[in-house]
């Protein structure tokens, strides 16, 4: 490698960082470390919400003989957890 190819490859190095760190700087660029923890909170309330109905529905559910009326009852649930959490 000759010392103007060094050079060249020393300023495209510096390029590219600068361009990171402009990306990072106008937030077009997290850190994968917010990306996992903020994915982690939202799988972690979506299962809540979707594990939380069985305790909300399951005396009302057990009343209810005809299983098309237990269906949609349980598809109004998960329709409500669902859009509590587009919120």
């Amino acid at each position: 490698m000759t010392l103007a190819d060094a050079q060249k490859l020393q300023a495209q190095y510096k390029a590219a960082l600068m361009k990171l760190e402009y990306e990072e700087k106008s937030s077009k660029l997290i850190p994968v470390e917010k990306v996992e923890s903020d994915w982690f909170n939202i799988a972690r309330v979506t299962r809540d919400a979707v594990l939380n109905i069985s305790d909300r529905i399951s005396s009302e559910i057990a009343t209810i003989s005809d299983v098309h009326l237990v269906n949609k009852r349980m598809t109004e649930e998960l329709n409500k957890a669902l859009e509590a959490l587009s919120l």
